[in-house]
């Protein structure tokens, strides 16, 4: 299946309970934003209030010099980055379960190095 993913996330919820899209497809926001309910539907995780929180750390998956693509949330060490470890506030520092021995490690080593 390789339909076009719409803007509007009420559409990619409808599209994903009639089997139009595959939720493994999903692009990493919405993949992480939409979740099977009990009832067996798509529908919106409410409980994403750690987002916020990731945003001003300096060891997000944004900073690390593995990333490969932001929007599919791959990087080097994982096809798609686990969500405990994408929202997490200290960084992919320890091993984690299939990472290929491959960790967090910034982009640029000073600010210095970021505006170069």
């Amino acid at each position: 299946m390789s339909k076009k993913i719409p803007q509007d996330i009420t559409k990619v919820i409808e599209m994903l309970n009639k089997g139009e899209l595959d939720y493994e497809s999903l692009p990493g926001d919405l993949y992480y934003m939409i979740e099977k309910l009990d009832d067996g539907k798509y529908g919106i995780k409410l409980d994403d209030w750690e987002v916020s929180i990731n945003i001003f750390s300096d060891e997000v998956c944004l900073n690390c010099k593995h990333l490969i693509d932001s929007w599919m949330l791959k990087c080097k060490a994982f096809d798609r980055i686990p969500k405990e470890l994408w929202y997490s506030i200290g960084g992919h520092k320890k091993p984690y379960p299939g990472d290929k021995g491959i960790r967090y490690e910034p982009k640029f080593s000073s600010k210095k190095d970021q505006e170069a």
